[in-house]
């Protein structure tokens, strides 16, 4: 009784998780969430190219943790985007659109660890 109790409790927990899955997927999927996430693409572009004029010294850290913020809201797209395609499976990262979403994630963050460990280690010298 107890395993069957435990493969019911499995069973439904699954349709749970698929259920939410689909949710998300759903939303994700939505032309109104693709549209926020181009503009999120769009204003990370223009506060880059702002970036590079002349500036009052106080506006560049301000664009920096903006540009930080909106590579955070794009992980977590990314990986609820991957959770909803079937729960991190490696196949879904074999897509083409999906590794350029994965270059975009990745190497933003990566620089900013890098940045972040360079900046730790001169401190310390």
């Amino acid at each position: 009784e107890v395993i069957e109790i435990a493969l019911n409790a499995t069973s439904s927990d699954r349709k749970v998780s698929t259920a939410s899955r689909m949710k998300v997927f759903s939303y994700l999927s939505r032309p109104t969430t693709e549209v926020q996430s181009a503009s999120l693409i769009l204003l990370t572009c223009a506060l880059t190219a702002i970036n590079t004029l002349q500036l009052p010294p106080f506006i560049p850290p301000i664009i920096d943790e903006a540009e930080v913020l909106i590579s955070y809201i794009f992980a977590i797209d990314f990986f609820l985007r991957w959770w909803a395609a079937g729960q991190f499976r490696f196949r879904y990262l074999l897509r083409p659109l999906v590794l350029i979403d994965a270059a975009v994630v990745v190497l933003p963050l990566l620089l900013l660890f890098l940045a972040e460990s360079t900046d730790t280690v001169t401190q310390m010298m």
